[in-house]
């Protein structure tokens, strides 16, 4: 059972990078010295759950002012335009006038943008007045908002975004400094907001050789379960020197992720926010594309890549793909634009072993594995012929969820994930597609024992066995009860970073952190994981999602020790644990 389940979990986590569950919101673009516009055309999962029904923009009470964290704000006297949302932008230091931040306007609403998410601001086009290109709180259009840019005085000025509703919430932004709000602001009555600046993250980006590799987009991101928000969630590139600021941070963990078009690098962290001389290495990436015909002529379903390199440990993901209009391609691929021929991908995988496989799978269709793929030492790229057939053994699944007495329950509601392993020990190649909805539906799966197990931060785990036969559609019904639910403290000497894990016997647990908040203070889209990071002497996090027996606590982090820690959980019901730590 082990080895299914691990299987399973292994196949669930790198699809669910790109058939992401979340519930009410969709992911948006990255924070940091203007948004990347590649979160926003990222490639969305079949059956994404859509936002949720749209908000009064004018509540009847509201705070009347408010700042972001580090941020202070206050009034100023009359005599501005009394049409215009109005202020002046200050350092909070040296009372400085601060040009060229940028401000975003919006519709005053309960919670104002104090608590603000990662879609937070583009750099307005053309104009001062420019219409926003990014909104707030699922891109829901009553969601009025234009934004603007302080000149050198640090003053801003703007009308209403909606003149029937002429009260803002005011919004700045400037690279270096904490996000800053002012909530609830009347035309004609000036504001004027004060910035604080961040921490920082410095360091430098190298090749193996050492060599320093500039325009490398350094992003931070907080650990998993926290909303990556202003000061939790930053960016910056490396110089002709390699090296980088990320600023404008808050203090706690983070994560760096280096993004290259010709190198690839591993995660780097927990770091501090404030940490300096970090060492990002980044080496070569191959960037394989796809030429492919079917059978049909009709472009595949759903297509996802499944790519090895061999070596130890070995280097492997699974990838959704699309078809590729753009000229981010290899050269030699511009020639293959053809009626019935697609051009998927690229995947990029790390260079430096000699060979790679690939797998590529679509609904519908059989399998394709690759021969092995030279791969170039200093990295490049190349094209693949890829041939897919249709497959008379593939079936389908439907996986619906109910509660202990019967009543039906949505699987998007639930905000469940499920994690996919066959029973007999089967290899599952490229990943399993599947399309969340009120049942979730899996729509080509190869006929066999399957083994589904259902996870919710609002629930215990389930386990459900189908057999799928070709041709034919699987059904099975999954009851859910009371989860089970731990608070984990680390207390130690100093404020450091712990990284952890839950061990239900000798399985690693899967749970929810339930404590994230969202920017519309509503707990966010709880994230799962076998591995979780927090900071000893905070409040601890709350895990949630749990089965009823006995847990054990196992550090990650060997830098830290701590004695032996057991606790026995009950379904419906919270245990606490404190965990001492020291260093080794």
């Amino acid at each position: 059972m082990r080895q299914v389940v691990l299987a399973g979990v292994l196949v669930a986590a790198a699809v669910v990078a790109f058939f992401v569950l979340r519930s009410g919101r969709d992911a948006g673009p990255l924070v940091g010295d203007g948004a990347d516009e590649r979160a926003a055309d990222a490639p969305k999962a079949p059956g994404l759950a859509s936002a949720g029904a749209p908000r009064d923009p004018r509540p009847e009470q509201r705070p009347a002012d408010g700042a972001g964290p580090g941020a202070t704000t206050e009034r100023e006297g009359d005599g501005a335009d009394a049409a215009a949302i109005t202020g002046t932008v200050v350092d909070a230091e040296s009372g400085a006038p601060i040009a060229g931040a940028t401000v975003l306007i919006a519709s005053a609403r309960t919670p104002c943008a104090l608590l603000v998410d990662d879609r937070v601001l583009a750099p307005p086009a053309g104009s001062p007045t420019a219409s926003a290109s990014r909104w707030f709180h699922g891109a829901r259009p009553d969601y009025a908002a234009s934004s603007t840019v302080t000149l050198a005085e640090g003053r801003f000025a703007s009308p209403p975004p909606d003149p029937r509703a002429p009260h803002a919430d005011v919004l700045v932004r400037k690279p270096g400094y904490l996000v800053a709000t002012a909530c609830d602001v009347a035309p004609g009555v000036p504001v004027t907001v004060r910035l604080r600046r961040g921490l920082t993250l410095e360091g430098v980006v190298v090749d193996l050789k050492g060599a320093p590799v500039a325009d490398v987009v350094v992003d931070a991101k907080p650990p998993r379960g926290e909303p990556p928000a202003p000061g939790r969630r930053e960016a910056a590139t490396s110089d002709a020197e390699g090296r980088f600021v990320v600023s404008g941070l808050v203090a706690g963990p983070l994560f760096l992720e280096a993004t290259h078009d010709r190198y690839v690098a591993d995660p780097l962290g927990p770091v501090e926010a404030g940490s300096k001389g970090l060492r990002i290495v980044v080496r070569p990436a191959f960037r394989v594309a796809f030429r492919v015909t079917t059978d049909n002529g009709i472009a595949p379903d759903t297509p996802t890549v499944e790519w090895t390199v061999p070596g130890a440990p070995p280097w492997r993901g699974v990838e959704l793909v699309a078809e590729n209009h753009d000229n981010d391609l290899p050269a030699e691929v511009e020639w293959a634009r053809a009626a019935g021929v697609f051009v998927l991908g690229p995947v990029v995988v790390p260079a430096g072993r000699p060979t790679a496989r690939f797998t590529l799978k679509a609904i519908g269709m059989e399998p394709w594995t690759s021969d092995a793929v030279d791969v170039p030492e200093g990295g490049g790229g190349t094209t693949l012929d890829v041939a897919l057939r249709r497959d008379p053994d593939l079936g389908r699944a439907v996986v619906a969820v109910e509660s202990r007495d019967g009543a039906p329950l949505s699987f998007v509601g639930e905000r469940c994930t499920i994690a996919v392993g066959r029973r007999d020990g089967k290899a599952v190649d490229a990943g399993i597609v599947y399309r969340p909805g009120e049942r979730l539906e899996l729509p080509a799966l190869l006929a066999g024992p399957w083994r589904f197990v259902v996870r919710s931060p609002r629930h215990a785990p389930a386990t459900l066995d189908l057999d799928v036969v070709p041709g034919a559609l699987a059904e099975g019904r999954v009851a859910l009860g009371p989860p089970a639910k731990l608070r984990v403290r680390f207390t130690a000497p100093e404020a450091t970073v712990v990284k952890f894990r839950l061990m239900l016997g000798r399985e690693p647990a899967w749970p929810f952190v339930e404590n994230a908040v969202a920017s519309d203070g509503a707990p966010a889209d709880e994230t799962g994981g076998e591995e979780q990071v927090q900071t000893a002497g905070a409040e601890g996090a709350l895990l949630s999602g749990l089965a009823a027996g006995r847990y054990t606590v196992e550090l990650l982090s060997p830098e830290l020790s701590a004695p032996p820690t057991a606790v026995d959980l009950v379904e419906g019901e919270t245990r606490e644990i404190e965990v001492s730590l020291t260093k080794r």
